[in-house]
C-alpha cells in the first residue's frame, strides 16, 4: 500500500528535525500547572505541590511556558494521543471525583 503524500511528508518533515538541548535546559517533575490565557497567548505555570497539610497547601512554581493559541491546539491534539496510546497499553487511568476540572478562568492541576 502506497502512504499518501501528507504521510510522505510529514515523514520527511520527522526526518529532518535534530533535537538539541539548549544551554540551560532542565528537566522538573510537575504535578500541578496553573493556566492563564489571553488574546494572543496561553501560558502554563508548572509546579511541584510540596506541604498539603489541613488549610495549607504550598506550590513550587518550577517553569512557565507561554504559547500561541495555535500551538495551545496542537499540544492538546497529541497530549490526547499520548494518553490514548497510554490507555490502551495500560489500561484507563482514573480521576478522583474529588479532582476532576472545573471550568473556570484559571485554575490550578
Amino acid at each position: 500500500m502506497k502512504k499518501s503524500n501528507e504521510q510522505a511528508s510529514l515523514q520527511e518533515i520527522q526526518q529532518k528535525i535534530e533535537n538539541v538541548k539548549a544551554e540551560g535546559y532542565f528537566s522538573a517533575y510537575s504535578n500541578n500547572v496553573a493556566f492563564s490565557t489571553n488574546a494572543f497567548d496561553f501560558s502554563l505555570v508548572f509546579g511541584e505541590m510540596t506541604d498539603i497539610t489541613p488549610g495549607k497547601l504550598r506550590i513550587e512554581q518550577k517553569v512557565r511556558i507561554v504559547m500561541t493559541p495555535i500551538h495551545a491546539r496542537l499540544l492538546l491534539q497529541v497530549l490526547q494521543q499520548q494518553v490514548d496510546s497510554y490507555e490502551s497499553q495500560f489500561g484507563p487511568i482514573n480521576v478522583p471525583a474529588s479532582l476532576q476540572v472545573i471550568s473556570v478562568d484559571r485554575i490550578n492541576l
